[in-house]
């Protein structure tokens, strides 16, 4: 496991010509935390590789499923029936 420094450091990214700020506690962090604590759903956006990670199903160890989603794909909007937002869009 990752000590505290290392978790909160931080690794600044060029990501579609701005420099994006990612928090390896985020990343790694984050959604264990929310999954144990029963939010249905978190969204990990990764800007630098077009890519929305989905984490759902929560349990006591995070997540039980994570997915890719991609440009040109949708991603349907947890609590609202029918409504999926383009990855391009977000």
């Amino acid at each position: 496991m990752e000590s505290e420094a290392e978790a909160s450091s931080t690794i600044l990214r060029e990501a579609n010509g701005r420099h994006e700020l990612h928090s390896t506690f985020d990343r790694d962090v984050h959604p264990t935390l929310y999954g144990q604590s029963g939010v249905s759903e978190t969204w990990l956006i990764l800007p630098e590789k077009e890519v929305i990670e989905a984490h759902s199903s929560p349990s006591p160890r995070g997540y039980k499923n994570i997915s890719l989603r991609y440009p040109g794909e949708t991603v349907p909007v947890p609590g609202f029936d029918r409504l999926e937002l383009p990855v391009n869009a977000v």
